[in-house]
């Protein structure tokens, strides 16, 4: 069984996007706003898309910021039989089953400036190309888990032989905390007045905060002459936690389409 749910955010985010442009349409006067929809190309895992406001102060100066979240949830039943074979008239058995839960949660937040660029005098006649310098600070939030929700079940009877130990099932929570800095370029050409494409390259620097809880389920049989027959085992591992630090380069950083009003 398999359950994915990007689609619905897909139709939340087209709706939100043409949402603000009609509160924005209302409520702009002067033509200094602007509403945008983007992918990052490079980094889809991360930042899969963004929605981003933007309020323009003067012929060179901007204030940007944006946001994207992305959910999602899938299911899957695991089943397992180990292939025994009869041994001095003994038939040993071993099989185990369960539905296991992946949940990723992926949040992004930035907020910046853009200057310099073409200093044109009338913001309602635009040029047909526009660029600018941007400097933004930024904020992810990224939670990967695994859940048994149902625990795990053994059918059957089990008689494992002597000295056997299984890992049964392995799950836990991979949760990432990221603050950085992002300074580039932006390239901006305008379709008609209202209609512009941006594309924006540049370098990033990240600080990451890490942590990781893992869990894990076993089952096995001990030698003689401590014989205990088939004991089952849960362990909690301690939780794990690291700082890094990230950069990189990328020539394709934002590519948006962006409504003027």
């Amino acid at each position: 069984m398999k359950k994915v749910i990007p689609t619905t955010w897909l139709k939340a985010i087209i709706t939100l996007y043409f949402l603000l442009i009609t509160l924005f349409t209302s409520s702009a006067q002067q033509g200094n706003w602007e509403i945008g929809i983007g992918l990052r190309p490079l980094n889809l895992k991360d930042e899969p898309y963004n929605l981003s406001v933007k309020k323009r102060f003067s012929s060179n100066f901007t204030l940007r910021l944006g946001l994207g979240v992305l959910y999602n949830e899938h299911s899957e039943f695991i089943s397992y039989t180990h292939p025994y074979i009869v041994i001095s008239d003994t038939t040993h058995m071993f099989s185990y089953e369960y539905t296991k839960v992946e949940k990723k949660l992926y949040a992004n937040f930035f907020v910046g400036v853009q200057y310099l660029g073409t200093k044109f005098k009338n913001l309602d006649r635009p040029h047909d190309f526009d660029w600018y310098v941007m400097s933004d600070f930024l904020l992810k939030y990224r939670r990967e888990e695994i859940d048994l929700p149902k625990g795990i079940y053994y059918p059957g009877y089990s008689s494992l032989r002597r000295g056997e130990l299984f890992t049964t099932a392995v799950f836990g929570t991979n949760k990432d905390f990221i603050i950085g800095l992002r300074q580039g370029i932006g390239i901006q050409y305008w379709v008609n007045r209202n209609l512009s494409i941006v594309l924006e390259s540049g370098a990033y620097y990240a600080k990451v905060f890490s942590s990781v809880q893992k869990y894990t389920y076993e089952t096995g049989r001990t030698e003689p002459p401590h014989e205990d027959g088939t004991p089952f085992g849960f362990t909690t591992y301690v939780p794990q936690k690291s700082k890094n630090d990230q950069w990189g380069i990328s020539p394709v950083m934002f590519l948006s389409f962006n409504h003027h009003f």
